[in-house]
């Protein structure tokens, strides 16, 4: 339920606070005091979108705030799944700058308007006469006798068995789709994969390959150079190892004299047993000789993996590895994808038949449901001075398989004795239609977890006797959950537990809209005013009090 409600700079009201209790409240308030712009606040506060236009004084932010008690509402997931610190007193904020930008917030944390409607939306519901149209609804009337089945497991048993036919449906689509296009590329697939395939990439090194065959392209450079490189080494005078002979011989001489030159003589043989290793490796490179044959071959393939690189627009034989992987799946899947359809679509066809059966249940069940549910409205709308009502639920199963089930509902209505039952937009006028409205809000309230509902003038179009049992019917729906009436008729205001009154002045030249709640004597005014009009006569106060004294 909604504890308080803050406004600030909005429309009219430069700043306001109300306290909101339990049970039935009713606002009241002369037209164009302000009961719509209260209205509009609260439809801030449940997602609507701003408008900078609804600031008071374009200069300040204007801040509308709602608390709610949420304890008894098990909403400790959405604020687990959403990020939110909860709190059993939990408050919704909006701020508009004056820049004309919007900000929302749950308890203290920023939240977008899609957030905030869908928390919002387990909170309040606000209903006005021109939201009848929900009579007119098939997911509402649906809704209106599921709330009264017992078999909830059954529907959701259905959801989930429906999203996997969805589920699988789209994959059979995925895979006619791509099985198509895979057959028709099949041959040419094939013939890329077996060019690839020939080569046996997994068995190459191919830094290592690359080496071998720049290596025997360039023997005769690589000879000569060799063969001068060793002759600078094992030259008997002049050689390389022949100087550094001598010279680690010299200075081994000396060594006895000092360290360093003890140092200098392990340097230089040390570098000398370096020389002669490079000298062996060096003739052995010049020895050794490479198979032309071979080098023939690899040659062949070194050519022929570039050419697959650069055919495909591929960096690396990775790359050519992976393109082997990938077309031999492709070719796989074109060979198995006709096995792999027959089986899906023979899961789509049991998926079917079970949906069918759960469809039948859930169908059997409404029907039941209905029966009851019809008695009961025609109880109530007999209670609302429609005493020759009727009322239908036409269930009629159909070869869809819908959201809500297998069934096409439709609500057919009747006021008068003997008349014919049609649809609700054919057959009722206005008043009609809003208690109506107001019964099926009734047994709604008694099923559905919701802390609060608001209605905006539903007893628009009636009096007298019909709005006093309005009243009361209001004031039974405030037995489940919290209910505000905004209305204009004394009848309706006497019923409420608390009574708020909205109304203008003018302050410093500037029309101001206040709330606040009524005294007892205040109350009594009000409703006496309600019935009589502004010239409030004591005849007009004596049935104010015997309004309240029957409430």
């Amino acid at each position: 339920m909604i504890n308080r409600l803050f406004i600030s700079n909005y429309a009219l009201i430069e700043k306001a606070e109300i306290e909101l209790n339990t049970g039935f409240s009713v606002i009241t308030g002369e037209t164009g005091a302000g009961k719509s712009i209260l209205l509009g606040a609260i439809g801030l506060i449940l997602g609507d979108r701003a408008d900078f236009s609804v600031l008071k004084d374009q200069e300040k932010k204007c801040v509308i705030e709602g608390e709610f008690k949420i304890s008894s509402y098990h909403l400790t997931g959405f604020f687990e799944e959403n990020d939110l610190d909860y709190d059993p007193i939990t408050i919704i904020r909006r701020e508009i700058s004056s820049s004309g930008k919007s900000r929302a917030f749950i308890n203290d944390t920023p939240v977008n308007l899609v957030l905030l409607k869908d928390f919002a939306s387990q909170l309040i519901n606000i209903h006005s006469q021109n939201q009848t149209h929900q009579l007119k609804n098939e997911d509402f009337i649906i809704q209106l006798i599921d709330s009264y089945s017992d078999k909830s497991d059954l529907r959701n048993t259905y959801k989930s068995e429906l999203n996997h036919l969805k589920d699988l449906e789209r994959k059979f689509q995925e895979l006619k789709d791509s099985s198509q296009k895979l057959q028709a590329d099949a041959d040419y697939n094939r013939f890329q994969y077996e060019e690839i395939k020939t080569l046996k990439l997994k068995d190459i090194n191919f830094d290592e390959l690359k080496e071998q065959v720049a290596f025997a392209s360039n023997q005769e450079h690589i000879q000569s150079a060799l063969e001068s490189a060793l002759a600078l080494m094992d030259q008997e005078d002049l050689g390389l190892i022949s100087n550094l002979q001598m010279i680690r011989s010299q200075i081994h001489s000396i060594a006895k004299f000092n360290s360093k030159f003890e140092d200098l003589y392990q340097r230089i043989d040390s570098g000398l047993i370096e020389m002669m290793d490079i000298q062996s490796e060096l003739s052995n490179v010049l020895d050794s000789n490479q198979n032309e044959d071979s080098l023939e071959l690899k040659i062949e393939v070194l050519d022929e993996i570039n050419r697959l690189l650069q055919k495909h627009f591929l960096k690396d034989i990775k790359e050519l590895m992976d393109l082997e992987d990938d077309l031999a799946t492709k070719i796989d899947f074109a060979d198995n994808s006709e096995e792999m359809l027959h089986k899906l679509e023979q899961q789509i066809l049991d998926r079917k038949q079970m949906l069918s059966d759960l469809g039948s249940q859930i169908h059997e069940d409404r029907k039941v449901i209905a029966k009851d549910l019809e008695s009961e409205l025609k109880t109530l709308l007999s209670d609302l001075v429609l005493p020759d009502a009727t009322i239908r639920f036409d269930i009629e199963k159909v070869d869809k398989y819908r959201t809500t089930g297998m069934d096409q509902v439709r609500f057919l209505f009747n006021a008068n004795l003997g008349g014919t039952l049609t649809e609700i937009s054919k057959s009722a006028s206005g008043g009609e239609t809003s208690r109506l409205m107001l019964a099926i809000q009734y047994l709604l309230s008694k099923k559905k977890s919701l802390s609060t509902l608001i209605f905006d003038e539903i007893d628009t179009g009636i009096s007298g006797e019909i709005a006093s049992k309005i009243g009361d019917l209001l004031a039974k729906i405030s037995d489940n959950l919290q209910v505000i009436s905004i209305t204009h008729l004394p009848q309706v205001a006497s019923k409420g537990a608390n009574h708020y009154k909205v109304y203008k002045e003018s302050v410093d030249g500037e029309t101001k809209t206040y709330i606040k709640l009524l005294s007892k004597e205040e109350r009594i005014h009000e409703i006496a005013k309600m019935l009589s009009g502004n010239a409030v006569s004591e005849a007009s106060i004596e049935n104010a009090k015997s309004l309240l004294t029957f409430q």
